[in-house]
């Protein structure tokens, strides 16, 4: 190929992203250079500037989404609709419905899913029109059963568009589930679980006819047959969907959490435990036998249940013998319920005792223990927990000197807070902060402000709120105004929040006098803030402001070659505790997300950082200098949320908001379908690594991450 018609073909292709900027045409040159030849490079330089457009969330227009659109390559038209479902505007509800035409089914599931994210927390009666429509005519079990899922997640605004929506589902497999394809009768189970939990937790009763379907789907046992059904569209993970959505009810029957809690499934067994917290009539032997059971995921959720049932000090001998609990998980379970439960008599105290006394000799496991234990004296017995205390003020590890803190709190040991406000974690400041307030209140503003001069975004955030109504406002304007300069001065996304709070603050506390400090930032890069100092300005001067946000670059997306060599790409942690976690990255679902993390990977940058937040039976979440929920990194990167819901495994990026991903990461330990449409996904923990994952503990630190192609060379 002669460079004339190199410089041909990128002169034919260079109209699709004339609104996208020269980084984006240098980008789409090199695509054409290394493309040239090949049949596809056309709409390689398509594929580069739709995605672009995309990720700018419109900041470039969207005329290379509408050409896709309207094209005939099918990978294009995906990516388009998928893209324009991440726009979340209704406004593109009729565009994304044309892709419905497609005869790719690729095309017509993706158009689907982001018919529900267009509208999405909105209006959504015209999107179950048009999808109930659709289902007159749709043919593919896949497109159905999502047509079913977003069917379920659509908020409605009336009874009557509620009832139709239930009948469609209803009638998706009035067949019966055996003879009705696998992806429909997941989808409609993921859909009315979708409903139940949004429209009728509690005691609201759900239309006729959907609990029988559930209870049916309770029976649906045996093995799976088929080599084509997926670990997710399994016969067990349909009947933990609908145990999930009976569990939501309030009248749901004592003897379905039986059945559930003699399922096969462990996950089956688990939400059935979970349930039996609350209001459950049935023998309390059955939540005894959950104790032993062979599942730690089943333990951990009857150690809850079977404190929030028991009555004096005979249960709690059987609760007790849990802290002993070969799993770590298990046991700070127990350690936690117990203290609510079990407070009379000796036998916990002593036992509590034991574990405190030498956190440091039972490590690596045993300060979790020691730690979880420590605070559980404190609600027992305060004097007891206030000597005990001393075993761990001068701990090394921060997470464990955190949990003085919180015992202090609960004491009220005033003398050991102030001695912990010397410590050079942020984190175990923020417990410290919170324990002087609950003791001290306002009181307690002069130590509080002095904090504000702090770099870590959490505790700046605590003591903005803890200042919330404080007497003392003159005295915390200034350092409120130079907090915010602080935390502005890094340009980081992930900062929202705690700017925010200042802000908030300031609003109260301040006048006419701060204009000028709060002026500049009507041009801030965080557009939700300089929209709020536009308001705030208006209620000091009564004359109107107008916001101008300089918007931040994002982390670059990936050319389209970055992508695929994503393809079979496996980053894999390495835990200090023993056990690796490959994570398989999704280049197709979220690239830019796996991108960030691979080069996050490669770069070195994941090596010592911990898991910071721990949550049995929910998720691990961490991997950000900082070890708290809002250290991150400056760049951030736009949601990519897709079809795929938070299965048991999966690994998604945490964010504080919209369009706010950093790097932090998270992991689901269960079936977490409350957080589906919310968070991105891009990878998956690959088999075996899962074991690892459980258990992780709070803390826990990777040694090092690596990155590799799998049938690489």
């Amino acid at each position: 190929m002669s460079f004339q018609s190199i410089i041909d073909l990128y002169t034919m292709v260079l109209p699709a992203i004339k609104n996208c900027g020269e980084r984006l045409a240098k980008q789409m040159l090199l695509v054409v250079l290394l493309l040239s030849g090949c049949d596809d490079g056309l709409n390689g330089g398509h594929y580069q500037a739709v995605f672009d457009e995309i990720d700018s969330r419109g900041e470039y227009g969207i005329s290379s989404i509408i050409s896709a659109l309207d094209g005939s390559d099918s990978a294009l038209q995906r990516l388009a609709v998928e893209g324009l479902g991440r726009f979340e505007s209704e406004e593109n509800v009729p565009r994304i419905a044309r892709a419905l035409e497609s005869k790719d089914w690729l095309v017509r599931r993706s158009a689907v899913n982001a018919l529900g994210q267009a509208v999405f927390r909105r209006d959504g009666d015209e999107v179950a029109d048009i999808l109930i429509e659709h289902l007159l005519v749709e043919e593919n079990a896949e497109v159905k059963g999502v047509i079913a899922r977003t069917l379920g997640r659509l908020s409605l605004s009336d009874q009557g568009k509620i009832q139709v929506v239930v009948n469609s589902l209803l009638e998706m497999t009035e067949q019966g589930v055996s003879v009705v394809e696998r992806p429909v009768v997941l989808g409609v189970a993921m859909g009315l679980e979708s409903m139940i939990r949004r429209l009728y937790f509690g005691a609201n009763e759900p239309p006729a006819g959907v609990v029988h379907f559930l209870q049916e789907l309770l029976e649906f046992t045996g093995i799976d047959g088929d080599d084509q059904v997926t670990v997710w569209e399994s016969r067990a993970a349909i009947r933990r969907v609908a145990i999930l959505a009976l569990s939501s009810l309030e009248t749901v029957k004592s003897e379905v959490l039986i059945q559930a809690a003699n399922d096969t499934d462990s996950g089956v067994r688990r939400i059935a435990m979970l349930a039996m917290s609350e209001e459950f009539d049935g023998d309390v032997q059955v939540i005894e036998g959950g104790l032993s059971d062979p599942s730690p995921m089943v333990r951990i959720e009857a150690v809850k249940s079977y404190a929030n049932r028991i009555r004096g000090m005979e249960g709690c001998q059987l609760l007790l013998s849990k802290v002993e609990d070969e799993n770590l998980h298990v046991s700070l379970a127990a350690l936690n319920s117990m203290s609510g439960a079990c407070t009379e008599g000796d036998g916990f105290a002593t036992v509590l005792s034991s574990l405190i006394s030498d956190p440091s000799a039972q490590e690596p496991h045993g300060w979790h223990r020691a730690a979880h234990a420590l605070v559980a004296m404190a609600e027992v017995s305060s004097e007891r927990g206030d000597l005990l205390i001393k075993n761990f003020i001068s701990h090394q590890n921060p997470f464990a000197r955190s949990y003085v803190a919180r015992a202090a709190r609960i004491t009220r040991n005033l003398e050991v807070l102030l001695d912990l406000m010397g410590d050079t974690d942020s984190n175990v400041l923020v417990h410290t902060v919170q324990g002087l307030f609950e003791i001290k209140g306002h009181d307690a503003d002069s130590i509080l402000i002095a904090q504000l001069s702090s770099t870590d975004p959490l505790l700046v955030l605590t003591v903005a709120q803890l200042l919330q109504g404080s007497p003392n406002s003159q005295e915390a304007i200034e350092p409120l105004v130079e907090s915010l300069r602080i935390m502005s001065q890094e340009q980081k996304q992930t900062y929202r929040d705690p700017r925010m709070a200042l802000l908030e603050r300031l609003g109260e506390f301040g006048g006419s006098g701060q204009v000028t400090s709060l002026e500049p930032y009507l041009r801030d890069y965080d557009a939700v803030l300089a929209n709020r100092v536009a308001e705030i300005l208006q209620s000091w001067t009564d004359t109107d402001w107008t916001a101008d946000p300089q918007i931040l670059d994002r982390l670059p997306t990936p050319s389209l070659i970055e992508i695929g060599q994503m393809e079979n790409t496996v980053v894999t942690l390495y835990m200090a505790r023993g056990g690796e976690i490959p994570i398989g990255l999704l280049p197709n679902l979220a690239p830019t997300h796996a991108y960030r993390f691979k080069k996050l990977a490669e770069s070195g940058q994941l090596n010592g950082l911990t898991f910071h937040r721990v949550v049995s039976n929910f998720v691990i979440q961490g991997l950000s200098p900082g070890a708290n929920e809002y250290a991150g990194y400056p760049e951030y990167t736009r949601d990519e949320i897709g079809v795929l819901a938070h299965w048991r495994g999966t690994v998604g990026t945490s964010t504080r908001g919209r369009d706010t991903g950093d790097g932090q990461i998270f992991v689901n330990l269960v079936d977490n379908h409350n957080l589906n449409h919310d968070f991105t996904i891009f990878g998956l923990v690959w088999p075996g690594g899962m074991e690892a994952v459980d258990a992780v503990a709070e803390g826990d630190v990777v040694i090092r991450a690596t990155v590799e192609i799998l049938g690489a060379d």
